[in-house]
């Protein structure tokens, strides 16, 4: 006979076992009268049963034990007397342990079903709720998917064997111009043949059939397609730049049932970096014209932090040598360029435009270039600042003004030796009119003092 598996040793069923035992030999003893020496053991089976049915094989061989003994004792004669072997029980005690074995048998088989039953109950129960729990959240996701779909901007069809129509979200049918919409309720996917779609394609400026596209590809040749770009001509006449991607679906077999597909319209995205590209060769040419380059600095916490981050065009090789990739792109490096002597002033000027709340900043100073030598530069910027007032950008553009500070200084030296020859032309008058008083001595004079005006200031104090 087989021992229950789950059997643990607990008070409870072996209490109920000898209980149970006693209260059916109290029976008998009750009893006795009528029945007087026979049926022993008859009662004991109730039992019996009981404790093999609440706590096992181990409280029923406890009753099956307890029960032979308090009816040997009582029932068997000679009464009162505990003894095996016993005359009348060569027969009585054969059938009461192969009755009992039949008990504990049957009744151990019916607390195993009965567990059993118990238990699949209860499993079934969890997975009914489960069941409900997963389908609620099923209808969940597929009404989300629903809206996803939607309102989802990218292109979506679906194409499914058997189906000489493809299903696609609002945006596909959108994206496409497509005709033949179905009308009715809005849903996240509809139906309409493949050819209401996309009129013409063309692939690397070749034209191209249906099936050289990815939705096609993935479903006949069940091959995963990435980063495809085409163009489309739509029904509406409209010429798209699309990038696309389609993977096959399939069953659980593994064989291809259909294919998906993503389309995203690039057109607005592709005119957008032409622009940018057209005004990014503008600008350098600017710069070049102006010889000089822009900057752009992100002020993160304040202008001496080395976590500035600044950008600086191209011409920047233009104006101090130096390639922009190669500059360090942060405020220290370019005030280690720039001239000692202009080093405070900079920072003074920057620092009162930063602090008065200005809208831009002017300078003009010396930078190292890259062979040693310095250049003067114009920095002429604009300040942007966020609703509190603080400095967030600073985007501005430098300019080599050598040529123009060269200049200066030449025209610095012209008015100098102009102011010189004024002197000379107002001392010459007035020697002219002291010697005009004197009529014998006006030629040496006048033409000394000739030959001192066309002297040049150097020469005059050379002589002295």
């Amino acid at each position: 006979m087989a021992v229950d598996a789950d059997f643990r040793p607990e008070p409870g069923p072996y209490a109920v076992a000898v209980l149970a035992t006693f209260a059916a030999v109290l029976i008998r003893w009750l009893l006795d009268p009528m029945l007087g020496d026979g049926y022993p053991l008859a009662l004991v089976f109730a039992a019996l049963a009981l404790a093999v049915y609440i706590g096992g094989i181990g409280p029923a061989v406890v009753a099956l034990l307890l029960g032979y003994l308090l009816s040997n004792f009582l029932f068997i004669e000679p009464r009162g007397v505990l003894s095996i072997g016993k005359p009348r029980e060569e027969i009585a005690v054969p059938l009461y342990l192969l009755g009992g074995g039949m008990i504990m048998y049957l009744g151990d088989a019916a607390r195993r079903a009965r567990r059993r039953a118990e238990r699949l109950a209860v499993l079934y129960r969890e997975a009914e709720r489960e069941t409900q729990r997963l389908n609620v959240e099923l209808n969940a996701r597929i009404r989300e998917l629903d809206t996803l779909l939607e309102v989802l901007p990218v292109g979506v069809l679906i194409c499914e064997r058997g189906s000489d129509e493809y299903r696609g979200n609002p945006a596909a049918f959108q994206l496409m111009g497509a005709t033949g919409v179905p009308r009715g309720p809005v849903a996240a996917l509809k139906s309409a043949p493949a050819e209401a779609f996309i009129a013409r394609a063309s692939v690397n400026g070749r034209p191209a059939s249906l099936d050289e596209l990815p939705l096609a590809r993935a479903f006949n040749r069940g091959e995963s397609i990435h980063n495809f770009r085409f163009d489309a001509v739509a029904h509406d006449g409209r010429v798209l730049s699309v990038l696309s991607e389609a993977a096959p679906l399939r069953d659980e077999q593994g064989n291809v049932r259909g294919a998906v597909a993503a389309y995203v319209d690039l057109t607005e995205v592709q005119r957008a970096q032409a622009a940018v590209r057209a005004s990014e060769e503008r600008l350098a040419l600017a710069t070049r014209a102006i010889h000089g380059y822009v900057y752009d600095i992100d002020v993160a916490q304040d202008v001496k932090s080395s976590r500035i981050r600044v950008w600086r065009g191209h011409g920047l090789r233009d104006v101090i040598g130096v390639d922009p990739d190669e500059a360090h792109p942060d405020v220290p490096w370019w005030e280690s360029r720039v001239h000692p002597d202009d080093l405070p002033t900079l920072r003074a000027r920057l620092s009162e435009a930063y602090a008065s709340g200005a809208d831009s900043f002017v300078a003009e100073y010396r930078v190292r270039h890259r062979d040693g030598h310095y250049v003067w530069i114009a920095d002429r910027a604009v300040i942007q600042r966020d609703a509190g007032g603080r400095v967030v950008r600073v985007v501005g553009n430098v300019i080599d003004i050598s040529a123009y500070k060269q200049l200066e200084k030449r025209l610095e030296e012209t008015i100098a030796d102009l102011g010189a020859a004024d002197r000379s032309k107002d001392e010459f008058l007035a020697t002219l009119a002291h010697e005009l008083g004197n009529p014998r001595a006006p030629i040496p004079n006048a033409g000394e003092v000739l030959r001192r005006g066309t002297q040049t200031p150097s020469e005059k104090n050379r002589e002295q």
